[in-house]
């Protein structure tokens, strides 16, 4: 079998493993084989990304809009997602076997 992929989780602008350095096998649905490994978050991880993400939403543009600018952007990222699927899904397909 062939090297599992290894992934690190996005925390304040940074790839970091967990902070304990467990980490766990992703299986494939489609097989229930492993083929990744990813970081197991502790609790300090998800406090430091919650942290992370009400700073960025504060300091950032997005939390100044109007509730129907936002929901303009995400209808719109919602039609290009939906445009885009079969696209999206032969890619990641092709990440996994990677």
């Amino acid at each position: 079998m062939s090297k599992l992929k290894e992934y690190k989780m996005y925390i304040n602008g940074e790839w970091v493993g967990a902070e304990n350095k467990k980490t766990f096998e992703s299986l494939n649905p489609e097989n229930n084989e492993p083929w990744a490994v990813v970081p197991e978050a502790s609790a300090k991880d998800v406090d430091k990304a919650v942290r992370s993400a009400h700073e960025a939403f504060e300091e950032g543009g997005w939390s100044k809009l109007f509730p129907k600018e936002r929901a303009k952007y995400l209808r719109s990222i919602a039609s290009l997602l939906r445009e885009n699927a079969e696209l999206l899904g032969k890619y990641c397909r092709w990440l996994s076997f990677m």
